[in-house]
């Protein structure tokens, strides 16, 4: 992380700047996701394919109450 955002010595650098730095790094873990999507359906049965949580064929979507989110340990989260 300190690589691709360069100067660390700031305690509270810009959202801006921070994000323009990281979006190349963003774009390829996008690219590479989506051909990992691919390959895995390329791979896979139609039966196997239907199997699989919309949440991992289309990462990105907002997903639904229960399908993949864990909720954080603290109060009234036990």
């Amino acid at each position: 992380m300190a690589n691709v955002l360069g100067d660390t010595t700031t305690k509270n650098p810009d959202p801006m700047t921070v994000f323009t730095k990281l979006q190349p790094t963003i774009a390829e873990a996008r690219k590479l996701a989506t051909q990992a999507i691919n390959d895995s359906k390329a791979i896979l049965t139609p039966a196997q394919w239907a199997k699989v949580p919309e949440s991992i064929k289309t990462p990105g979507l907002r997903r639904e109450e229960g399908e993949g989110r864990r909720e954080r340990g603290g109060p009234g989260n036990e």
